[in-house]
């Protein structure tokens, strides 16, 4: 019963680009804001283009997590800044 516990485990991990670059994605979007790119499609590109492709071969749904990031980061910068 505990392999199929440790295989569940390691099967639901390595669904996510993991902590370390979940929290670089944070900050390269906090930097791009810093910089005033007020596009968010280009926040998306600028950070998509500065992260290593170890974050991009983590799994098959990469991609739509950093998406999903990028944008969640940025909006709630956007509601920071308007007070909410």
């Amino acid at each position: 019963m505990k392999n199929v516990e440790k295989i569940a485990t390691e099967i639901l991990s390595a669904r996510t680009i993991g902590v370390k670059f979940k929290n670089l994605v944070k900050k390269l979007v906090l930097q791009e804001n810093a910089r005033g790119s007020g596009n968010p499609y280009y926040v998306l590109e600028a950070v998509k283009e500065k992260l290593p492709q170890e974050v991009f071969d983590s799994w098959e749904g990469a991609y739509s997590e950093i998406e999903r990031l990028v944008f969640d980061t940025n909006m709630s910068g956007v509601h920071k800044d308007l007070g909410r």
